[in-house]
């Protein structure tokens, strides 16, 4: 999966999942975590859609602000990690 794919995948899920008929404005640029449109129980729910729907699975010590600004920076963090292996 590479980045444009992730990022489409994480604004179609943040869109309709936290932000609702307000998502229609969510660029990739948007600062996500200086709106407030990630806090700590949606990022709960973002980290459980990446490592569920997108197979990748982010270390505990890379969830970080530098990582989470906006989509942009986080499909790009998200393309440089391994894909998990789970099974069926």
């Amino acid at each position: 999966m590479d980045k444009r794919q992730i990022l489409a995948a994480l604004r179609t899920y943040l869109t309709t999942e936290v932000l609702g008929d307000d998502g229609e404005d969510l660029m990739p640029t948007t600062p996500i975590l200086e709106l407030g449109i990630i806090d700590s129980l949606s990022m709960l729910g973002l980290l459980s859609f990446i490592d569920e729907q997108l197979d990748i699975s982010v270390p505990d010590e890379d969830v970080r602000p530098e990582n989470f600004n906006s989509l942009d920076s986080l499909s790009a963090f998200l393309a440089g990690l391994p894909r998990t292996s789970k099974a069926s």
